[in-house]
């Protein structure tokens, strides 16, 4: 009798790749992770926040 896979990977490979290849792309590139965060603070934060506000009375 052939025995049963016991193991269960909830993440795959793609979803590896893509995250590692996010990582190497930001240090490739020298950008610091609190300079993206101030640029979203600077210009999408209140978008998103309205955004967020007008679906939540809905």
């Amino acid at each position: 009798m052939a025995a049963a896979k016991l193991r269960c990977h909830k993440v795959n490979i793609n979803d590896r790749r893509r995250d590692l290849k996010k990582k190497n792309d930001l240090l490739s590139r020298d950008v610091n992770p609190d300079a993206l965060r101030h640029v979203f603070d600077t210009y999408y934060r209140d978008q998103v926040r309205a955004l967020y506000r007008a679906v939540e009375r809905c």
